[in-house]
């Protein structure tokens, strides 16, 4: 593959800038020549008439001084030639342009020192544009001589096959010192943090996996203190279970309600001395792990651990760029994966402080499933029994956490764009959880950047239009369609909460 020299475009800027200051340079130089020569010769010719003209100013001889003036006022640079008496009246008037403005020279005549008459004399300035005439070879030689310059660079310029190798192994150890840098850091967090994960728990995670292989498998409570000697496996730095989970623990999110959870969340094992041993931190990560969506099938379906709930009719948000041309899938592992973790914790946070506001004491958050390449993001909220208004109240938080991702997504977005760097807008799809998926799949086409969706019962979208203005979708093709509602707007005070925890979001990320 032939590539091009170094900054070859900024090379031909500074051979344009070259190129100009030349011109610039040579036109400024002949046209201080040429106004130091007119002048040098206006000084001569006026200088002989005031000495020729003398005797014909005293008699009055106009044929004379016609004579005289035909003869001087026929040279190219002489635009105006004008002899005058003592009482200043015009006698003979001459020249190639006598309309023309330009420079003019005075100078009296003397005859035996008595005044006789005055002479005047014009010439014509110098024009740019004659001079660039003049100089048009000069001009295209310069401008050739420019471009085989340029020329010249891109080809000795041309990095050689043996400093493309060199950048290669220097990229290359770059990224490998990166990568076991992070997997240090992770095997650190490991041995100080808890994380610890034995064969029972991936195999508990994986019991659907067919054929799982035994080294696959084979990682262990003493995995964290193997020396760091071996080859890292560079290609699942982004994919490792363990550094989600790591990561995903030290934020500190997600605190488990009950002792009851714990119980039921613990892993499964036939052996009773491995139970015993187990470390009370693996307890701790399982109860983080629920709320993980981390688990795939052998048909690469995502599977999701649900916290046991006290309602049947929990509503799901979800969320999903708007990637008409699969630019995520397209991109390197170091620039999407920033990119969605920032998403995730987006979402994550904005799920919290949004439950944490009074008005919505009740509903609780039963499972988030985070983003992923060519996957949704999707929140399931319900609602505890015993309160008022449940189904309302459920829908309202719907509402208002869809509205508040979009806010954030949108600022995001905006922020990437002006730094130029990768982002996609989100739309978002609110449905109980039996029409989350049909509505999901029926409007991956119809998605406008920054737009929200609503599939709910009558009874809660009448709740919902008190503070949010809904609209029909237009020409709907299938009974979702036609049931389903958009987001145009809301009023004062719906958008006031909702700013304000904007800003708090956006102060603690």
């Amino acid at each position: 593959m032939t590539y091009t020299a170094p900054r070859q475009g900024l090379f031909a800027i500074i051979i344009l800038i070259s190129f100009i200051l030349h011109s610039v340079l040579m036109v400024f130089s002949l046209e201080q020549q040429l106004n130091a020569n007119r002048e040098h010769k206006a000084k001569q010719l006026i200088s002989e008439l005031a000495e020729t003209t003398g005797v014909a100013l005293y008699q009055d001889d106009r044929v004379s001084l016609s004579v005289i003036a035909d003869h001087l006022g026929n040279d190219i640079d002489v635009t105006r030639l004008t002899l005058l008496d003592n009482a200043g009246n015009i006698l003979v008037q001459t020249g190639n342009a006598p309309l023309q403005a330009g420079t003019t020279h005075h100078k009296p005549v003397l005859l035996q020192n008595n005044k006789v008459g005055d002479v005047e004399l014009t010439i014509k300035r110098t024009s740019k544009g004659e001079m660039v005439k003049t100089l048009w070879p000069f001009e295209l030689g310069a401008l050739i001589v420019h471009l085989l310059i340029w020329l010249l660079y891109g080809h000795i310029a041309r990095p050689t096959k043996g400093q493309l190798q060199r950048l290669s192994r220097d990229i290359h150890d770059y990224y490998v010192l990166h990568y076991d840098m992070a997997n240090n850091d992770m095997a650190n967090n490991q041995q100080h943090g808890g994380v610890h994960f034995s064969y029972d728990d991936r195999h508990d995670r994986h019991d659907d996996t067919p054929n799982t292989d035994n080294n696959t498998a084979s990682l262990s409570v003493d995995e964290s203190s193997q020396p760091a000697t071996s080859q890292p496996d560079h290609g699942h730095v982004y994919d490792d279970v363990s550094s989600q989970v790591s990561r995903f623990l030290k934020r500190g999110q997600f605190k488990p309600n009950t002792q009851k959870d714990t119980d039921q969340n613990s892993p499964p094992t036939d052996n009773p001395v491995a139970n015993k041993a187990q470390p009370s931190s693996w307890q701790d990560s399982t109860k983080h792990q629920t709320h993980q969506q981390n688990l795939v099938n052998p048909n690469g379906a995502k599977q999701t651990r649900h916290i046991p709930t006290n309602t049947d009719t929990p509503i799901v948000v979800a969320f999903m760029f708007a990637d008409e041309h699969r630019l995520l899938s397209k991109l390197s592992p170091q620039i999407a994966q920033p990119y969605l973790t920032l998403c995730n914790d987006l979402l994550q946070t904005a799920s919290l402080e949004l439950l944490r506001q009074p008005s919505f004491q009740g509903v609780q958050l039963q499972s988030l499933e985070h983003f992923a390449i060519n996957h949704p993001a999707r929140i399931t909220l319900n609602v505890k029994q015993g309160f008022d208004n449940a189904n309302s109240k459920l829908a309202q938080a719907s509402v208002m956490l869809a509205m508040l991702c979009m806010m954030l997504n949108k600022i995001i977005f905006d922020r990437h764009r002006e730094l130029k760097r990768f982002a996609l807008p989100i739309n978002a799809t609110i449905a109980h959880t039996e029409q989350s998926d049909g509505i999901v799949h029926l409007l991956k086409g119809r998605f406008q950047e920054h737009q929200t969706y609503v599939l709910l019962p009558t009874q809660e979208l009448t709740q919902i239009q008190q503070r949010i203005q809904l609209t029909q979708l237009n020409n709907p093709k299938s009974v979702y369609e036609r049931e389903c509602r958009r987001i145009i707007g809301a009023d004062d005070d719906t958008i006031n909460r909702l700013t304000s925890l904007r800003n708090d979001i956006m102060l603690t990320v």
